[in-house]
């Protein structure tokens, strides 16, 4: 269901911006009105994160190489999760660079929902908008209400605190564009 979910999402953003470059684009066999259609067009740059799956830093064991838990964790997981901290505040740093009209998030922002997770990286997402962009979240299932929310500096992990969506609004009040969906 997520799955469709995305696709269906990614679809509509491609339609949209294939349709914008089309009004754009479009060869010159035009009246007067296609001629102000075309110029008044906006090119919009659309730049797209999704599964970011963030463990920050002050959740991260003191050496991820030796911790045991946090291998078994990891071991069962397909993502970079001890690299997923600098790969995106290098996507942050390149978004900032570009400038692009809107971010969209498209779910699973931190590891697995920890509430300092959200906190953390919605503050760098301000600083995305306080350079001109306009972020918007779409939350995903590990987003809200995880059970796997933890904190992998204590041997053996410690459960850390959660969001619900009440929550989630709150933190990304500015930028909450779809609210969780129940089936997903």
């Amino acid at each position: 269901m997520k799955n469709l979910k995305f696709f269906s999402l990614i679809l509509m953003i491609f339609f949209v911006a294939f349709c914008s470059k089309d009004l754009v684009d479009a060869p010159d066999q035009s009246s007067d009105d296609d001629a102000i259609l075309k110029s008044s067009s906006p090119k919009v740059k659309i730049a797209v994160l999704t599964d970011i799956h963030c463990l920050i830093p002050s959740l991260m064991p003191y050496d991820y190489r030796t911790n045991s838990y946090f291998q078994a964790s990891v071991s069962r997981d397909r993502k970079l999760i001890e690299l997923s901290y600098p790969i995106f505040m290098k996507a942050v740093s390149e978004l900032i660079a570009e400038k692009p009209d809107v971010l969209l998030i498209t779910g699973d922002i931190p590891r697995a929902g920890e509430k300092i997770g959200h906190e953390t990286v919605a503050v760098i997402l301000q600083q995305i908008e306080n350079e001109g962009t306009k972020v918007y979240v779409i939350p995903g299932n590990n987003d809200i209400l995880s059970s796997d929310s933890q904190n992998f500096k204590n041997e053996p992990p410690t459960l850390v605190a959660n969001v619900t969506q009440t929550e989630y609004t709150e933190i990304y009040a500015i930028s909450v564009i779809m609210k969780h969906c129940t089936e997903m």
